[in-house]
């Protein structure tokens, strides 16, 4: 599909999607799904559907014997990709 900015529920997609990742990042370690969902005002059906996805990509992971999320291997990775990037110099 091209996006071409004017579809606004695209636009919120992508705004979920970022704002599920972001409160995970700011989380620490777990989180559970009603936490993110509260914390977000967003349902919990949008929220585990994001989270099944990042979970399949590697971006999350699912702590079964708490029933919680963390960000997952991916997101690590992505972030240390980016810093080998950055230049430490002025």
């Amino acid at each position: 599909m091209h996006f071409d900015g004017k579809d606004p529920h695209s636009i919120q997609a992508v705004e979920n999607t970022l704002d599920v990742l972001e409160a995970l990042s700011e989380a620490g370690d777990e989180v559970r799904l009603s936490s993110l969902s509260e914390k977000l005002d967003m349902s919990k059906a949008s929220v585990i559907r994001l989270l099944t996805a990042f979970e399949y990509r590697g971006y999350v992971e699912r702590r079964k014997e708490s029933d919680s999320y963390r960000l997952g291997l991916s997101a690590y990775e992505m972030g240390k990709k980016l810093l080998s990037r950055m230049s430490l110099r002025p």
